[in-house]
């Protein structure tokens, strides 16, 4: 079978085709932020401006391009709300971080813009609502290097004053000399230069997804004298970010991460030794205000200025952890704990704990009492209202998941919501008072109608008594299902898509790759095994010590579920899977080697004792395979046995299934040294495999033109190894499915 082309009764599928599926889909965009501001009165009704910022793929441009959107909101209830659109969407360039200021009286633009050379620049603009007031070139002031723009270190913040700007960038160290350059040991602005020789001494950056970022500094921007102030007073060897101004402007609130000995990778890693810092102006200080030798993450103030909450884990366990809400009272600086770790739920419709990872710069109620935020309720993203004094969860949304955007100060609401079958869309609504959260009424701003042509569930799933886990016994998982509308007497081969992590989760939300493949008459299964988050910590901690088993086994009863359907052609199993979902592909095919009829690996985790040494996160092999990490010495027999027992290239001499590699050469979680290992040995037994390099990608494989080309891969690796006649045929002519 030609390569451009799947053959299934009788209909051609060409790449052409494969590539007009993804354009449609991949236009669909997706919310990144929104902000309410200018409330007014009128004569009758008071209205709201509610500004959102949109990324969207630009196929033709091989980028992703974010654009803004209007909204306006009138009325004085939920039930008298209405909502319109102020104007079209229009395309926003180079901008890193947009800030309102308390009073919305100006915005604060954080842009980036690329020179003839090469270097980009970073612009700081303060805009009033007529005009651009100020345009400050930060670089060409050379206090520091380049402006953060992540969502770990990244901030912009403005003082309650609004005289001055707050950010993170990287500290600048002045260049050394070169050994037979001439003897310069200080600069006229009195930083000291380095000594010759350390022209070339390795810094060790935070890994994948922040490359270049090795130690900030905390700057303030002087909005009158267009002046910049590096804060001094953080704790050496301590990373700031996350910074907000302290009540009053007294001083400087920021999550520092501590870099001694070794900065082991920090992205999707909520497990990294941290604390919150307050850097007091009036003492010269930077206090702990102490998170009990843990993790902590995303700092918020109270709008009186009473209380500031946080959220905070175990740090050296592993990542994804059910986390605690604690809140520090001001003036006492007492700390307590709000929303306990819950271990495990009661049942499917209890509080399986936080598991949130971010909260929105403004999420707290005009009360200064409760708090909101998304987190992952087993196999959905909810939106769930915290009480500060009492510790109570209520639960706001249903059906499909939920993303927390914004509220204001009157307790409006912005939240973003989606299906597996319906693409993103916003909602707002007014947080009703205590006690009747459970009465929240939305309203949508722009609806997405959903794909006709897709249906799901989520389905419930038990190990059976002799795969249960007898330290943490009774554990429940569960899987997504997405399967193409049925027809009389019609069967679809099934992609079994096990998400990474191993700590993550796959949530009712739209997800092109799933819809992609549903839409070309696929059943897809996504499984939430044992050790995903929204399940309670016993869920992740069942997990440690039995990768490659526990889990394989979880995916393999989800699949014998799936193949229970009536729709499903059991002779046309695939899978798919990337990072330790593709170390769980592999394992499949290793251990069931007769199972599947192909198999799609991204950035597979292959071998754990190797991985150990070249990961950005080398703890991540030992804590999963159920051992401490130990930074000091190197690995031990006992361990590198472990290591090399749970992985599965042990099982490569039995891989018989044909194997698509997808891999990015920039990976520094998992290096592709892993796959590079597992094609070389597929090659050697003759087992039908291929390898796809993209150079200039991450771990993520996330680029537009990357992902692209991934998922055509993708589609015309399974096409080739049908067993046919199976029912293979592209929706040739989905709906347009325009927003109204």
């Amino acid at each position: 079978m030609a390569s451009s082309e799947m053959m299934a009764d009788g209909v051609c599928c060409s790449a052409d085709e494969l590539v007009g599926l993804y354009r449609r889909l991949a236009r669909f965009p997706v919310p990144r932020s929104a902000h309410i501001r200018h409330q007014k009165k009128g004569k009758e009704k008071s209205w709201r401006n509610i500004y959102t910022e949109w990324t969207q793929r630009d196929v033709e441009r091989g980028e992703s391009v974010m654009f803004c959107r209007h909204y306006q909101v009138h009325g004085n209830s939920a039930i008298e709300m209405e909502t319109n659109s102020e104007d079209e969407a229009t395309e926003l360039h180079g901008q890193l971080w947009r800030r309102v200021a308390p009073s919305g009286s100006q915005t604060a633009i954080l842009r980036k813009v690329p020179t003839k050379g090469g270097d980009d620049k970073n612009f700081l603009e303060v805009w009033s609502q007529s005009c651009k007031e100020t345009c400050v070139d930060l670089l060409g002031l050379d206090k520091h290097g380049k402006v953060y723009d992540d969502d770990h270190f990244g901030c912009l913040s403005w003082s309650h004053s609004e005289k001055h700007l707050l950010y993170v960038a990287e500290r600048r160290v002045p260049k050394a000399p070169s050994l037979f350059g001439s003897a310069v040991t200080s600069r006229t602005d009195g930083d000291e230069c380095p000594p010759k020789g350390d022209k070339f001494v390795f810094q060790k950056d935070w890994g994948e997804g922040l490359v270049g970022k090795i130690n900030g500094v905390l700057c303030v921007l002087d909005i009158q004298s267009c002046t910049v102030k590096i804060l001094e007073g953080v704790p050496h060897g301590v990373c700031p970010g996350q910074a907000l101004w302290a009540c009053g402007d007294e001083g400087v609130l920021f999550v520092g991460w501590y870099r001694d000995p070794w900065p082991l990778g920090l992205k999707y890693c909520s497990n990294r030794r941290s604390d919150l810092f307050f850097l007091n102006f009036e003492t010269e200080t930077c206090e702990v205000l102490g998170s009990g030798g843990g993790s902590v993450w995303a700092p918020r103030l109270s709008p009186d200025g009473r209380h500031l909450a946080f959220l905070r884990a175990l740090a050296g366990s592993t990542h994804g952890q059910c986390a605690e809400l604690r809140l520090i009272e001001w003036e006492s600086k007492v700390q307590k704990v709000i929303v306990d770790i819950v271990n495990q739920p009661a049942d499917a419709f209890a509080f399986p704990g936080l598991f949130a990872f971010s909260l929105p710069y403004r999420c707290w109620a005009s009360d200064s009492r409760r708090l909101l935020c998304h987190t992952a309720w087993r196999s959905k993203q909810v939106l769930v209202v915290l009480d500060t004094e009492t510790g109570v969860v209520n639960r706001l949304t249903t059906g499909g998941s939920w993303r927390l955007l914004d509220v204001d100060g009157k307790d409006l609401v912005i939240a973003a919501s989606s299906s597996p079958n319906t693409p993103w869309t916003l909602s707002v609504g007014l947080l009703p008072a205590r006690g009747a959260e459970g009465s929240m009424i939305w309203l949508s701003l722009d609806a997405a109608q959903p794909f006709a042509e897709i249906e799901w569930m989520v389905i419930p799933l038990q190990p059976p008594p002799a795969e249960d886990n007898q330290a943490y016994p009774g554990i429940k998982y569960e899987a997504i299902l997405l399967a193409p509308s049925p027809s009389a007497m019609q069967k679809f081969p099934l992609v079994v898509y096990p998400h990474g992590g191993p700590h993550s989760v796959f949530s009712t939300e739209w997800m092109t790759y799933p819809a992609m493949l549903c839409l070309v008459r696929c059943v897809v299964l996504l499984v939430n095994y044992r050790g995903s988050c929204g399940f309670g910590q016993d869920s992740i901690s069942s997990l440690l010590g039995n990768i490659g088993t526990q889990d394989v086994l979880d995916v393999q009863r989800a699949v014998e579920a799936a193949c229970q359907r009536d729709d499903v052609d059991v002779r046309n199993i695939f899978l798919l899977g990337g990072s330790h979902g593709g170390f769980l592909g592999c394992h499949l095919i290793g251990q069931f080697p007769e199972r599947f009829r192909a198999c799609v690996l991204r950035n597979p985790v292959i071998d754990l004792p190797s991985l150990a040494i070249v990961s950005d996160i080398p703890d991540w092999a030992s804590v999963e395979s159920g051992q401490e990490y130990d930074g000091t010495c190197a690995l031990s027999e006992e361990l590198l046995g472990a290591m090399r027992s749970k992985s599965p290239i042990v099982h490569a001499s039995k891989i018989v299934t044909p194997t698509l590699l997808l891999v990015g050469q920039e990976d520094k979680r998992v290096p592709c040294s892993q796959a590079t290992a597992l094609y070389r040995l597929l090659l050697a037994r003759g087992t039908p495999a291929r390898m796809v390099l993209y150079p200039e990608d991450n771990h993520s494989l996330a680029k537009v033109d990357v992902e692209a080309d991934a998922f055509l891969n993708i589609i015309l690796w399974f096409g080739k190894h049908l067993l046919q006649p199976p029912l293979w045929s592209l929706a040739l002519d989905p709906p347009s499915h325009p927003r109204t």
